[in-house]
């Protein structure tokens, strides 16, 4: 997953914002700003949590695969 895509996939959530997707998973915002920058990478539970929230396979948010679309 690279820094684009996450921003993809969270606006392809009905333009689901940076603060929505931090309250879903339990973190701040300034945590998703941060894995969108590229600038740290979330962890494995926050990988799952954001997986299940965008609605998209775990592997491909831990980079492991391609894109969802």
């Amino acid at each position: 997953m690279t820094k684009d895509e996450l921003k993809i996939a969270r606006l392809r959530k009905n333009g689901m914002t940076q603060k929505a997707l931090a309250a879903e998973i339990g973190v701040h915002q300034v945590d998703v700003s941060r894995w969108e920058s590229n600038k740290v990478k979330p962890g494995v539970d926050k990988l799952q949590a954001i997986a299940k929230v965008l609605h998209v396979n775990v592997s491909w948010v831990a980079g492991l695969s391609f894109p969802p679309y």
